[in-house]
């Protein structure tokens, strides 16, 4: 992001002449940039922390209450990661 704006400024005082470059033009891709790298880095990391503390958490019961049902939580979690996947993977073919 920092890159674009330096890009940016260093151009020549012609090239904002170009109706492609106008200030109006020009913010609009920073904000949509920006929109997109929150999108990117936020929204995914918020994502992967709460399913890791989900994961954690189960194991901790698990090994809580009996490690029969742990040995159960560890047979079951590759079935979920790989229904995701493919739910994942079907729903982006859509």
């Amino acid at each position: 992001m920092i890159c674009l704006v330096t890009a940016i400024l260093r151009n020549e005082i012609g090239w904002f002449d170009d109706l492609n470059n106008t200030s109006p033009m020009l913010t609009g891709r920073l904000q949509s940039d920006a929109i997109l790298l929150q999108t990117i880095v936020v929204d995914r990391t918020t994502i992967l922390l709460h399913n890791v503390g989900l994961v954690v958490t189960s194991f901790i019961i698990a090994f809580i209450l009996n490690w029969r049902i742990t040995l159960v939580v560890i047979a079951t979690y590759p079935l979920l990661i790989s229904g995701h996947i493919s739910e994942v993977s079907f729903l982006s073919r859509i």
